[in-house]
């Protein structure tokens, strides 16, 4: 009986990093829409929407979502190559995790108490 993992032993490092890759760009995808998701409750009760606009505004991400995605995946096959892309991505997470240090750093530092 073979193993799940046998096809990630007879991939090559490449194969291997590119899978790692694109799973964790599948998993980071919609990280927003979970979010979202998981404050609605307190963003129905500040902003004092209804269900139903709150179901809206997350059925118009979903489909702004897969728009963008398909429109400018067509924008990026025809005029980008495959080099410029490989920059952006790397630039892109090199900002993105450069961002998040910044937000969780922000939260742990405490600032003086200052009367305004």
């Amino acid at each position: 009986m073979s193993s799940a993992f046998a096809p990630l032993r007879e991939s090559s490092a490449a194969q291997r990093r590119t899978l790692l890759a694109a799973s964790l760009g599948w998993a980071l995808d919609a990280f927003d829409v979970m979010l979202y998701a998981l404050v609605l409750a307190h963003i129905m009760r500040d902003l004092g929407i209804s269900k139903g606009t709150a179901g809206l505004l997350n059925t118009l991400t979903l489909l702004a979502s897969g728009i963008g995605g398909i429109l400018f995946g067509f924008i990026a096959d025809r005029a980008l190559s495959r080099h410029q892309i490989l920059i952006y991505a790397r630039r892109r997470a090199a900002g993105d995790s450069v961002w998040w240090s910044v937000v969780a750093g922000s939260h742990s530092v405490e600032l003086p108490n200052r009367k305004v």
